[in-house]
């Protein structure tokens, strides 16, 4: 849900936004991941 707002309000590329988000969860030290380009792809359909 989170990744779907971020791409909403940068309108960043799917790659791009991936990256972002895992570097967030890294930072915030979650240990969480991003789905990958292709579940994203097919969620945003």
């Amino acid at each position: 849900m989170i990744t779907f707002m971020v791409k909403c309000i940068f309108s960043m590329p799917l790659r791009g936004l991936q990256g972002l988000m895992n570097f967030i969860f890294k930072l915030a030290q979650l240990a969480l991941l991003c789905l990958t380009v292709h579940a994203l792809a097919s969620k945003l359909k």
